[in-house]
């Protein structure tokens, strides 16, 4: 089902003329529909009854959420900068009992921006997952993300467990996207035996330009090129390296979803069979 088609189950009849999103808040769109949505989604402009519990600043203007089996995901508009907008959210939330995550020494690998964007991760005893908020700039003024995950997801929320099983999220190249590229979305996440890093980008860079542009950061970080392609949806290449507990596979796949936006995928993989439980972690940088 399109973007259109499950806002007709959304908007007023009287809405529609020549575009069924003509009567939709941009702000609405920016929030939700530019990023990846993976599994099946229910967008609504009413505050769920999970984020009820959250108490927001009474200043920020709700925009609308989404749903889906995995987490809910709420959007306020703030007139407020993004640094103050995400600060005052932030405290806002720990007044009512969430925490920073406990230190895992983690680091930030996978894609990176320069846009004007920010998150932050926090964990509540009560929760059975982590919650996320995120906050970019949007014509003036600040827009919001928070998402409330309905499931544990992994050790995100657990003490560190040292010398335990290896995490591959280690293994992601720390690559950066196009000077000039607009970030919609960007994350990690993880299950099984693979970690993967994902972003949406738009850029004027064709496929290949832009599969070189990544592959020449990647063999830089000590990965050894083994294989790649080139096809009508997809460029990609595969990588190896080192790990600590034998070969570490890596790929690359980038698809065009739209004209000029490309999802981009970089996956760590191993052989080894007794892997950490799934853990998700979404962070966002998006732009105007």
């Amino acid at each position: 089902m399109t973007h259109r088609a499950l806002f007709l189950l959304l908007l007023p009849v009287a809405g529609f003329a020549a575009d069924p999103l003509a009567c939709v808040d941009p702000a609405f769109i920016n929030a939700f529909l530019e990023s990846g949505q993976g599994e099946s989604t229910r967008f609504s402009t009413e505050l769920p009854a999970e984020a009820a519990r959250l108490h927001l600043p009474a200043e920020f203007e709700l925009v609308g959420s989404k749903s889906s089996e995995s987490y809910v995901t709420v959007a306020y508009r703030s007139g407020e900068n993004v640094a103050t907008a995400l600060s005052s959210s932030v405290e806002s939330l720990k007044r009512a009992g969430w925490k920073d995550p406990p230190a895992d020494g983690g680091t930030a690998y996978g894609f990176h921006g320069s846009v004007e964007s920010s998150s932050n991760l926090l964990c509540h005893p009560s929760e059975p997952g982590p919650l996320s908020v995120e906050a970019w700039s949007y014509h003036g003024h600040a827009l919001l993300r928070i998402s409330l995950f309905r499931h544990t997801i992994g050790d995100v929320c657990s003490a560190p467990d040292v010398g335990s099983l290896l995490r591959l999220e280690k293994y992601l190249p720390d690559l950066d996207v196009p000077k000039d590229a607009e970030l919609k979305d960007n994350y990690t996440e993880g299950g099984g035996n693979e970690y993967s890093a994902v972003v949406v980008l738009s850029t004027d860079l064709r496929p290949d330009a832009l599969l070189k542009h990544f592959d020449d950061q990647i063999r830089a970080q000590g990965w050894t090129a083994d294989a790649g392609w080139s096809g009508n949806m997809s460029v990609g290449s595969v990588w190896t390296r080192k790990g600590e507990d034998g070969p570490v596979l890596g790929t690359l796949r980038i698809a065009e979803v739209s004209s000029g936006v490309f999802n981009a995928r970089f996956t760590a993989m191993s052989l080894v069979h007794n892997w950490p439980r799934r853990i998700e972690r979404r962070t966002m940088a998006s732009s105007d």
